[in-house]
């Protein structure tokens, strides 16, 4: 396959990201493509492989691929992934290469042998790919994966539904080799396609392809040109539902799961899944540690602050060397809780709540002295930041006072 490279590499001023416009040279459409290509932040520098989403009729949504790359990584949502966009030259052009089964197969083609071939030769890719169409770029994208499923792993349809009553009974009695994922959303406002919507939603109700994970929703505050991005949105957010790191409502649903040991199995798992570390993530770590000192277990949260190396690796708020020195203290550990804010001061010298609390610390353990400087300094930072707690902080000062 002859590449023709017109490669436009530009630094985002936003997140030092690279782009680049590409023309391939298709055996299979015979003719040239152009696609927009996105690196993650990062990419030149590690080792790693990528998950990728393929976005159709990327001159107008391959940037909404970008951006929720860019929101979900920020929040832990999804790991990063590389967008590539495979655009339309027009509306003529768009409606010959998916308006016949004949035309579909050429660009499916091209998509499997000329697309695929370049981006994982020269890009390090690993087997979890995404694709998003809207209208006829999302039934194109249905009936691949109704006829070659094993193309991609999650599948995001916008404003589409071609599908017959025969389609989908032959659908929905499929068995997928591997787990799949299907989003499709559709404004009310389509009303060409409502129907047949609806009539997909309740088949895959009654009776769900085996391996298929799914979610069909009716997009009621949108129309039809706004229902891409919240179908690209809403199906990265709910593929990467396992993805986002694991916490528990309460101690006894962290127990019933089977506590500590089970967290570092899933995280192993977690790992191999995403080839990501296997470290346990420290929103999870932040998780257990609330839900310890709720059950007020002061076993299981000295164990687990050991066991996480919760304060050697990760960062911290300042509020929270407040509530785990308070817990301390509440046990008389005087000395865990001294280690802690010693270190909690030097992290936050803004925080007055954080000297304060390293005051009562000095109370604690009969140091008046030290106990005043402290109040004093949370009381000086609650005045010059206009911080809250500052009538505690002179109570706290007064009762030191000689």
């Amino acid at each position: 396959m002859k590449i023709l490279l017109f490669i436009i590499l530009s630094t985002s001023l936003a997140f030092s990201q690279t782009f680049k416009t590409i023309q391939i040279d298709s055996k299979s459409l015979d003719k040239n493509k152009e696609i927009q290509i996105f690196l993650p932040e990062g990419y030149e520098s590690s080792t790693k492989q990528y998950p990728t989403l393929y976005v159709l009729d990327g001159q107008t949504y391959f940037y909404y691929g970008v951006g929720f790359q860019q929101a979900f990584k920020w929040r832990d949502r999804a790991p990063e992934f590389i967008v590539v966009g495979i655009n339309s030259k027009d509306w003529g052009e768009r409606r010959i290469d998916f308006k016949s089964k004949k035309y579909e197969l050429k660009f499916r083609n091209f998509i499997e042998h000329d697309l695929f071939t370049y981006i994982n030769k020269n890009y390090r890719t690993n087997n979890d790919r995404m694709i998003f169409g809207w209208e006829d770029t999302g039934d194109f994208i249905l009936n691949i994966l109704f006829d070659k499923p094993e193309l991609f792993s999650a599948y995001f349809v916008a404003s589409a539904i071609k599908w017959n009553n025969k389609i989908l009974d032959l659908f929905t009695s499929k068995s997928f080799e591997q787990e799949k994922y299907l989003y499709f959303g559709l404004s009310p406002s389509e009303q060409w396609a409502t129907e047949r919507f609806n009539a997909f939603s309740e088949a895959l109700k009654q009776k769900t392809p085996h391996n298929l994970r799914w979610n069909v929703n009716t997009l009621t505050k949108e129309d039809h040109w706004s229902t891409p991005y919240q179908v690209i949105y809403n199906g990265i957010k709910n593929y990467y539902t396992p993805y986002v790191p694991i916490s528990f409502d309460s101690y006894e649903d962290y127990k019933d799961a089977g506590g500590y040991q089970n967290v570092v199995d899933i995280y192993k798992k977690y790992g191999l899944k995403y080839g990501l570390s296997s470290e346990i993530h420290f929103r999870t770590k932040i998780n257990l540690l609330r839900i310890a000192m709720r059950a007020d277990d002061y076993k299981e949260f000295t164990f687990l602050i050991k066991e996480l190396d919760y304060f050697l690796k990760d960062y911290i708020r300042d509020f929270r060397y407040v509530n785990y020195g308070d817990f301390y203290l509440k046990y008389g550990n005087t000395k865990a809780a001294f280690k802690l804010l010693e270190k909690g001061v030097k992290d936050y010298p803004w925080s007055a709540r954080v000297f304060n609390c390293y005051g009562d610390v000095y109370k604690a353990m009969g140091d008046i002295k030290n106990a005043r400087l402290n109040y004093t300094k949370a009381i000086e930072l609650a005045t010059e930041y206009s911080q809250r707690g500052l009538e505690a902080f002179k109570e706290n000062l007064q009762s030191v006072q000689n």
